[in-house]
C-alpha cells in the first residue's frame, strides 16, 4: 500500500471524527446508552420465558458480526441471578461461537481464500497446504515467526 493512500485514509478518518465530535454530544450518547440498557432490563423482565430466547438472538447477532456486548452480561446477571445467568451465557456463548465459526468457515471462507490467493499467490498456497498437513505445528511456528505477522 503506498503512502499516499494511507495519508488519504487517515485524513478522511480524522475529518469524519471531527465532524462526529462537532455534532454529537458525548454525554447525551452515554445517557442514551444507559437508557437502552435499562430498557433491555425491562424487556427481559417482562418477556418471561422468552427472555432467554431474546438473549440468545442478541448474542448471536453480536457474535457473528463482532459487535460489542458492553453491560450485557451484567444485565443478564441482574435479571436472572448469578447462577442462571452464568449457565445461560455459557451455553449461549458456546452455541454462538459455533455459529460464528461456521459462518467464517463455510460462508465467508471461500471469498477470503480467493482474496488471499490473489494477494499472496504461491506463499499463501504453500502455507495453506502446510497447515492442512500439520496444522498445530505450522500454526505455532507462524505465530512465533516475526517475519509473517
Amino acid at each position: 500500500m503506498n503512502t499516499g493512500k494511507i495519508v488519504g485514509a487517515l485524513a478522511a478518518l480524522a475529518a469524519t471524527a471531527g465532524l462526529v465530535y462537532a455534532f454529537v454530544d458525548v454525554p447525551e450518547v452515554i445517557e442514551y446508552g444507559k437508557q437502552q440498557l435499562n430498557s433491555l432490563e425491562d424487556v427481559l423482565l417482562e418477556a418471561g420465558i422468552w427472555g432467554p430466547v431474546i438473549i440468545f438472538c442478541i448474542y448471536m447477532v453480536t457474535t457473528v458480526f463482532m459487535l460489542p456486548l458492553w453491560g450485557f452480561h451484567m444485565t443478564c446477571g441482574y435479571v436472572y441471578g448469578t447462577f442462571w445467568a452464568a449457565l445461560l451465557i455459557a451455553t449461549t456463548q458456546a452455541l454462538c461461537a459455533g455459529a460464528a465459526f461456521s459462518t467464517s468457515r463455510y460462508l465467508v471462507g471461500p471469498y477470503i481464500r480467493n482474496s488471499l490467493e490473489k494477494r499472496y499467490g504461491r506463499k499463501f498456497t504453500a502455507i495453506d497446504k502446510a497447515v492442512g498437513e500439520d496444522g498445530l505445528r505450522i500454526t505455532l511456528l507462524l505465530r512465533l515467526s516475526p517475519i509473517i505477522p
